[in-house]
């Protein structure tokens, strides 16, 4: 991860090649950054985006894929661990998130995105949950209170992607862009507008709007039962 401030905006960029899979320490790595930023005064928006081929392709599979069982439960309990503080983090800052998405958003990506305030996204990205593949279920709650639900059943069940441009009609998205240079220029026009307001009363605003969204005890549930299932099969 790379981090700077600028103008009251502060930056996290994801840089992991080739695809930004997050291993255990990843993600608690992550949450820590963001914790700094959300906290820090100078700060009134923040904004996540990535280098490399996509936004981010969720946990890295082979920090576990050779462990054997009871090795394999604990390393995905540091995982869920991680993701759940940073999606907990995220939903919950002080001030508005700004997620930039690029080619690819998959599984516990697709939670930092949702988890956002705004999401911008690349015309031709696709947002994915493979969990119905790999006996992983987090992100059910997210999906269904921001999509029509039918859409969101069909994502869930089959791990198909849906695409920027369908997740657009439906208000997911907050806006589309032709390239990912102008993916960031976008959200730093946004987020410039953000911060020339008082951080107190941005703060007072996230707090509001918060009241009305709230999917960390869901998602935490979520994660426990893709663990469980893991050790049912033993």
């Amino acid at each position: 991860f790379t981090t700077k401030i600028e103008h009251s905006i502060g930056y996290i960029t994801i840089n992991k090649p080739p695809i930004n899979a997050l291993n255990s320490h990843d993600w608690l790595s992550f949450y820590k950054l963001f914790e700094e930023q959300a906290f820090n005064d100078e700060i009134k928006a923040i904004i996540i985006d990535s280098h490399g081929k996509g936004f981010c392709s969720g946990t890295d599979s082979n920090e576990h894929k050779d462990l054997a069982f009871e090795k394999k439960v604990r390393v995905y309990e540091k995982i869920n661990g991680g993701v759940w503080k940073l999606v907990q983090a995220i939903e919950r800052s002080q001030v508005p998130v700004i997620v930039c998405c690029s080619n690819f958003v998959v599984g516990a990506g697709m939670l930092i995105a949702m988890s956002a305030d705004f999401i911008f996204a690349e015309s031709k990205t696709q947002f994915k949950f493979p969990g119905i593949k790999l006996g992983v279920f987090a992100g059910i709650s997210n999906a269904l209170s921001l999509l029509p639900k039918p859409l969101a059943k069909k994502m869930l069940y089959t791990g198909e992607p849906i695409f920027a441009e369908e997740l657009f009609k439906y208000g997911v998205i907050t806006e589309i862009c032709s390239t990912k240079k102008a993916l960031l220029k976008e959200s730093i026009e946004l987020a410039k507008k953000i911060t020339s307001h008082k951080r107190e009363h941005l703060i007072m605003m996230k707090s509001l709007i918060l009241e009305n969204k709230n999917h960390s005890s869901s998602l935490k549930n979520e994660l426990s039962a893709s663990i469980n299932l893991l050790k049912s099969l033993d």
